[in-house]
C-alpha cells in the first residue's frame, strides 16, 4: 500500500540503505576480484562499480516508475544468474591466471595529468602493456549486472510505497550514491592488503589473490546453484 513519506526521510533512508547495500558479500568479494586482477586504483574501482550500480538502478525505477514496469521473475532470477557466473568468473580467472604463473603484481608508475602516480598494478607476466580503458570498464560493466540483480530487490520494493515519481527517483539516486560512498571507501580498504603484500614476497600476494579468487568462486556458485535448483 502507497502511503506519503517526507523528503528527508526518503532521501536518509535510500543513503543508509545503499551503505549498506556495498556491504553484502558479493559486492565486496566482486571488487576484491577486480582489485587483486589489476585495476588501476583501488578507490577508482570502487567508485566506477557504484557508479554503473547506480546508472542500472536509475534505468530500472524509471521503467518500474514511469512506465509502470514489473519485472517477471524469470527475468530476475535470470539476472541474479548472470550475476553469480559473473563473480564466479571474476574469481576463476584471477585465482587460475595466479596458479597458472600468468599475474603477478607491483607498483607501476604513470604520468596522469602532468604528475606522476604510483599504484598497484597486475600485467601479464609475458608483457606489460596496458589497457586502461578495459580496465576502467570491467568494474562499470560489474557493477551495473549487480545493480540489476535481485540484491536490489529492496530498494525496489519500496518504490511501491512511494506516491511522488520524483521522491521516488530522488531516492533511488541517494541509494546509488551511498552505495558509491560505501564502496569507495571499502575498496580503499580492499586495495590495502595488495599495497602491503606487494612489498612483501611475490608468493605473499599470490596466496592473497587466490584467496579472493577461491572466495569470490565459492560465493557465486551458492546462489547461482539454489536458483538454477528452484528453477
Amino acid at each position: 500500500m502507497a502511503m506519503e513519506h517526507s523528503l528527508p526521510a526518503v532521501l536518509m533512508l535510500g543513503f543508509a540503505l545503499g551503505l549498506q547495500h556495498s556491504l553484502n558479500a558479493d559486492h565486496v568479494l566482486a571488487v576484491s576480484a577486480l582489485v587483486g586482477r589489476g585495476a588501476p586504483r583501488a578507490a577508482v574501482t570502487g567508485a566506477l562499480w557504484g557508479l554503473g550500480h547506480t546508472v542500472a538502478l536509475l534505468v530500472t525505477a524509471a521503467a518500474v516508475i514511469v512506465f509502470r514496469l514489473s519485472i517477471p521473475p524469470v527475468v530476475a532470477d535470470a539476472i541474479d544468474i548472470a550475476a553469480c557466473l559473473m563473480l564466479v568468473v571474476l574469481g576463476a580467472d584471477l585465482a587460475v591466471g595466479v596458479l597458472h604463473d600468468r599475474v603477478h603484481i607491483h607498483f607501476h608508475a604513470h604520468a596522469h595529468a602532468g604528475a606522476a602516480r604510483r599504484h598497484v598494478h597486475v600485467p601479464p607476466v609475458a608483457t606489460h602493456e596496458h589497457d586502461h580503458a578495459s580496465a576502467l570498464g570491467r568494474p562499470f560493466v560489474v557493477g551495473a549486472v549487480h545493480g540489476l540483480a535481485g540484491s536490489a530487490a529492496l530498494m525496489l520494493a519500496v518504490l511501491g510505497t512511494i506516491t511522488s515519481p520524483w521522491t521516488a527517483l530522488g531516492y533511488v539516486l541517494v541509494f546509488g550514491v551511498g552505495t558509491m560512498a560505501g564502496m569507495l571507501a571499502l575498496s580503499g580498504m580492499i586495495g590495502m592488503p595488495f599495497a602491503v603484500a606487494s612489498y612483501a614476497t611475490r608468493r605473499s600476494i599470490a596466496c592473497l589473490q587466490v584467496l579472493v579468487g577461491t572466495g569470490a568462486v565459492a560465493v557465486g556458485l551458492s546462489p547461482a546453484w539454489r536458483l538454477l535448483a528452484r528453477g
